[in-house]
């Protein structure tokens, strides 16, 4: 038997606590024989686990080698992977799965979209204030040119 600490700790180098917790819950919405309220987890549900994890990340990698983004491509592959690790492994199983794995990555890339944007936002800020201050320098020393010009009959003549 495995604690649910114990599968958090083996799990934790890929998937967040939150992610291991939601995995055991899609495996009970799904037919495993799981007491999520007890925190003790049979081999059986580890393995099975393990192995799911596996498949649909396994399904990924080659989706992203591919180049392709086709979530029921995804699902088919990783359901034929995952039918060799556990009883409970379905389409809608699949695909639970694959939406847990990959919501945390659409959520990062969302951020670092956003981070990305804030950013070029500040820098073509501080471009278009460094621009202004420019020009109006610029404009302060015509003017001042001109004014000197203006007073200054010897610098006219030239």
């Amino acid at each position: 038997m495995f604690t649910i600490e114990q599968l958090h700790e083996y799990f934790a180098d890929r998937y967040t606590p939150e992610q291991v917790n939601r995995a055991l819950q899609i495996f009970k919405e799904n037919g495993a024989d799981i007491d999520i309220e007890s925190g003790q987890f049979s081999l059986e549900i580890t393995e099975e686990l393990e192995g799911i994890f596996k498949a649909v990340d396994t399904a990924l990698d080659n989706q992203k080698k591919l180049g392709q983004a086709d979530e029921t491509l995804t699902v088919l592959e990783a359901q034929s992977l995952a039918s060799r690790y556990s009883p409970h492994s379905s389409p809608k199983l699949i695909a639970a799965m694959v939406r847990l794995v990959t919501e945390e990555a659409i959520e990062l890339g969302s951020l670092l979209t956003q981070i990305k944007s804030d950013a070029l936002g500040k820098t073509l800020e501080q471009g278009n204030l460094e621009i202004a201050r420019s020009l109006f320098n610029g404009t302060r020393q015509a003017t001042s040119y001109v004014r000197d010009l203006s007073t200054n009959d010897e610098k006219r003549n030239k």
